[in-house]
């Protein structure tokens, strides 16, 4: 019976740790303090947490895409990289528990994947940008470019 409160006290210490995509603005507030700015239209709230400026995006109230990056810049203006232990890190609070396997891609940035596939990272190291975002906001981006993309082309 002990080792069962044990295990109860230990989930509600942990569990925190693992619910930033799909937490509500309220509790990315609650989190990361005060937004330091907000984005109404894009359904985003943007902070400022120690040495990283956070972007969340929301959908339907709650989190589902969530971009990270360092403050510190060098002397070109760029931020400071990401250490793969950071994005280590970054990955395993919001991937929900899941296991983070590295998709093959021929591009520059690196893609990972949750092993249920619902959750998935990507960095881009020329802007030095993490971002994780659910398959769900995925597909939605993806059909609002294709949206885009054919209503340039009416009428070739």
């Amino acid at each position: 019976m002990k080792s069962l409160i044990y295990l109860l006290l230990l989930n509600c210490i942990v569990a925190p740790a693992f619910a930033r995509i799909g937490e509500t603005p309220e509790a990315c507030i609650a989190r990361y303090g005060e937004p330091t700015k907000i984005v109404k239209e894009e359904s985003q709230l943007i902070f400022q947490k120690g040495d990283f400026l956070i972007v969340a995006s929301f959908f339907e109230g709650k989190c589902d895409m969530i971009g990270m990056r360092k403050v510190e810049q060098d002397i070109l203006g760029t931020p400071t990289e990401l250490s793969d232990n950071e994005m280590e890190v970054l990955r395993e609070a919001n991937g929900g528990g899941q296991t983070w396997n590295v998709k093959p891609v021929m591009a520059i940035s690196k893609i990972w994947q949750t092993a249920d596939g619902q959750i998935l990272a990507q960095y881009e190291p020329l802007e030095r940008f993490l971002v994780i975002f659910t398959s769900a906001c995925n597909d939605r981006k993806n059909a609002e470019t294709k949206a885009k993309e054919q209503k340039k082309l009416d009428g070739f």
